[in-house]
């Protein structure tokens, strides 16, 4: 894979957050000439923290991407555009802020959609959710389930703003014949990831650190399976190497547990003092959803490499020295 990426001019977009930091430390082993993107607000000690492993290596772009101009400046001239810029937090900052994560993401998907276009870029790669998949569909689930019936039963501003997104692409690729990989990740982890927005694993541990209760809705017993940071950027950089169909792809750890065993996998691993506390509530934002991850498994040669408790052992040395 590397000689696929080695000296292509690739634009990362978000790419001094969680995953996008991660992507471009991956692109610069691969020899990638890396257009890193970031916020105009973001701040200098967070774009030097999370790509302090590439910094003397890349050329970082502060741009709006919510302006199509500034969008058409950074596409010029890449050969590939890697799309990870985007609004995201934990389930209470999407309810709290729905309206304007839809706005703003669907802003920028469409302008970096229409820049790429317009600059003649190959490919483009747009990331989605498994949260577009409606909760009445049957399990494992398929890629083919994401806009089946019942899309109504969730008006929530993010996974109106990924499905927005896929359909978009789709225009683009029906008219203007992009190459477009769309992958539909499910709960990534690791370090890089923000402490403040209410992401279960970063809360858990943070709870678990300080030896406070780790709160569980409803008895805890909503299945999620979680997956590697580095893992997701393998297969996502794979997969624009080598699938070409305009198909989205689930990626996803085949290894499932409930909420309040993965409160208690924390409580183990950080050797901590914190109990379970039980929450009763009347609604809960996520259901179970066990993925199928055949597309990827067959089109990436995907396999993860890091096992839970030890990517949850590196996150936690992470988390700690932040708050510590």
């Amino acid at each position: 894979m590397k000689s696929y990426w080695k000296k292509k001019n690739v634009l990362v977009t978000g790419a001094a957050g969680f995953i996008g930091s991660h992507i471009v430390d991956l692109l610069v082993v691969y020899g990638s000439k890396v257009t890193a993107q970031v916020s105009v607000s973001a701040q200098p000690e967070k774009i030097k923290k999370n790509l302090s492993v590439s910094l003397k290596k890349i050329k970082i772009v502060k741009a709006d991407l919510e302006n199509p101009d500034s969008c058409m400046k950074i596409a010029a001239r890449q050969d590939i555009i890697l799309n990870f810029a985007g609004l995201d937090g934990g389930s209470s900052f999407k309810r709290e802020h729905t309206a304007e994560i839809f706005k703003i993401n669907s802003r920028i998907v469409v302008n970096m959609l229409e820049a790429g276009r317009i600059a003649g870029v190959k490919r483009f790669l747009l990331v989605s959710s498994t949260e577009v998949y409606p909760d009445s569909v049957r399990q494992p689930i398929k890629e083919s389930y994401g806009f089946m019936r019942g899309l109504n039963e969730n008006i929530d501003g993010y996974v109106w703003s990924k499905r927005f997104s896929e359909i978009a692409a789709k225009m683009y690729n029906k008219q203007y014949g992009m190459e477009i990989t769309i992958v539909r990740p499910s709960n990534i982890y690791g370090p890089r990831d923000h402490l403040d927005k209410g992401r279960v694993i970063p809360t858990f541990i943070q709870q678990a650190l300080q030896n406070k209760p780790i709160s569980v809705w409803n008895g805890g017993k909503q299945k999620k399976s979680f997956l590697y940071v580095t893992d997701f950027a393998e297969a996502a950089l794979s997969l624009v190497e080598h699938y070409r169909k305009f198909n989205p792809v689930n990626i996803a750890g085949d290894r499932y547990v409930t909420i309040k065993e993965l409160g208690e996998i924390i409580i183990n691993v950080t050797k901590s003092k914190s109990k379970i506390k039980n929450i009763l509530a009347k609604d809960i934002f996520f259901k179970d959803k066990i993925l199928d991850t055949t597309r990827v498994k067959k089109e990436s040669g995907f396999n993860e490499a890091m096992s839970f408790e030890d990517g949850l052992a590196v996150t936690v040395r992470y988390i700690e020295s932040k708050i510590s």
